[in-house]
């Protein structure tokens, strides 16, 4: 039996339960709010990445929105019959992409964390100097 996913409806119930409006959550995901718009009409289906950041938005990870938007849309469909935009549900393929965007995002705040770690046995002086090597590199990639 398919299960329905309905993204759009779903995003937005999660969202009102943290008391955000569509330009804060779009803001905090770093997502555009027309996207965000579209997304809860059920006009765009999310990617993976979208889902990512939503979820990072949210202090959650994508697999526990993934687990959430599953429980909304069931609640939703039962009761409404509501299906402005349903899906199937995820293939493997699409849950393995959000575990991979979960795992790279893993991977990024422990490099972060090991770096501010080694940042505070620096002296003052020594940030400053990385700081500025850190604006030449961007600037030249830039041009590059």
């Amino acid at each position: 039996m398919k299960k329905k996913l309905n993204f759009g409806k779903a995003i937005k119930i999660i969202r009102a339960e943290y008391d955000l409006n569509r330009k804060q959550l779009a803001k905090q995901a770093g997502i555009s709010y027309p996207y965000l718009t579209d997304m809860e009409r059920g006009v765009k289906r999310p990617s993976a990445d979208m889902l990512t950041k939503i979820a990072e938005a949210l202090s959650m990870s994508a697999s526990e929105l993934l687990a959430r938007i599953e429980q909304i849309s069931e609640k939703v469909v039962d009761v409404t019959g509501d299906e402005l935009y349903s899906v199937e549900q995820p293939t493997a393929d699409f849950s393995k992409e959000v575990e991979l965007k979960e795992q790279k995002v893993k991977n990024k705040d422990s490099l972060i964390n090991d770096t501010v770690k080694e940042l505070k046995k620096l002296s003052f002086d020594d940030i400053n100097i990385l700081l500025k090597i850190i604006k030449r590199l961007k600037h030249s990639t830039k041009n590059e």
